[in-house]
């Protein structure tokens, strides 16, 4: 009785094996058929069953090769580099992920939230946009180091003197986002012209809805672009007549950002690169690049000053606390010479 029941008992196990290596082929075989529809190029492919096969369903490794090979060689599809499929993947499942979400809550979640992708701000001012329809407010706003004061972030903005004639007359806010310090610059530099630029379409669509009334007298230009490409030989996002005219790059909460990205060194120094390019040399005021930022890190300011050494910059020049998380808020500024 002993015997047979260590037989049925062995017979049992050999039976669920079975099953879950039919199993494991099947959903091997799913992910494939996926894969390959993604464009994924054999070695990458024959890589990634490589590892998943290394422990389980060693026996059916070979004929599952052979399949995604000869299927891959075969198709005709086009040519793609080898990570843009897991890009399509990682994007759909951020949007999936975000999906449901508030605005306020995605900036909250910072483990779910890339600060330094495009695609992720986005999609966190589609939601902003829907919330503004839903609600019908006038205006959707998101105010980043919103513990600053605007009197004082309008005064980082260097003048000669108190007259009218020395304020500047173009100024250029990167990743400007939805916040409503334009319009307290407006009403302090009635003859400036200011032009809003930020990657987020979106973003664009919201800005140039608030600023199309007359009181504003076409004094505001919104630009929707990459602001590493200000400037190019094939054309940049600044029109070239306006290179070397702005008199001052106002940054409040784009280094943030882009100090969020790995090797972040190199989209900063391409940055202040670009923008020294469209600063107005031998302005009287000085021209300026203002940065309104969480405190920077020693070697940071370091690298800030070396990778861009005709902005003088002054770190400092106020602080405060965010009222979300209690980080302090610097305000610094560089001027071109």
């Amino acid at each position: 009785a002993n015997l047979r029941s260590n037989v049925q008992k062995q017979d049992d196990k050999k039976v669920e094996k079975e099953r879950e290596k039919e199993t494991y082929v099947s959903c091997l075989l799913s992910t494939i058929s996926i894969m390959m529809q993604s464009n994924i190029k054999p070695l990458l492919l024959l890589w990634t069953l490589v590892r998943i096969l290394h422990c389980n369903g060693r026996t059916h490794a070979f004929s599952i090769l052979r399949y995604s090979w000869s299927s891959s060689s075969s198709s005709n599809t086009a040519k793609t580099t080898l990570c843009s499929p897991l890009q399509q993947v990682a994007a759909a499942s951020s949007q999936t992920r975000l999906k449901g979400a508030t605005s306020s809550s995605l900036l909250e979640d910072k483990n779910s939230f890339d600060f330094s992708s495009t695609r992720a701000w986005e999609i966190f001012y589609q939601i902003e946009q829907q919330e503004q329809q839903q609600e019908a407010s006038a205006s959707a706003a998101t105010e980043w180091h919103s513990s600053v004061p605007a009197s004082t972030l309008v005064d980082l903005i260097p003048r000669s003197s108190s007259s009218s004639s020395s304020s500047p007359n173009n100024i250029l806010m990167i990743g400007c986002g939805t916040s409503t310090l334009p319009d307290d610059m407006l009403l302090h530099f009635p003859k400036c012209h200011f032009f809003l630029l930020d990657s987020s379409h979106t973003c664009i669509d919201i800005l140039q809805k608030r600023y199309s009334h007359d009181r504003y007298q076409n004094r505001v230009t919104c630009l929707c672009g990459n602001v590493l490409n200000l400037v190019h030989d094939d054309g940049g996002v600044l029109p070239k007549e306006l290179v070397g005219k702005i008199d001052c790059i106002y940054d409040k909460g784009l280094m943030d950002a882009l100090l969020c990205s790995e090797g972040w060194n190199g989209p900063v120094q391409q940055l202040l690169q670009q923008a020294t390019a469209v600063l107005a040399p031998n302005n009287q005021a000085g021209s300026s690049y203002v940065l309104v930022s969480y405190q920077l890190p020693k070697s940071t300011k370091e690298f800030l000053k070396e990778c861009q050494p005709n902005l003088d910059w002054t770190f400092s020049m106020g602080s405060g606390s965010d009222n979300n998380n209690n980080s302090r808020v610097e305000l610094s500024r560089a001027i071109l010479i």
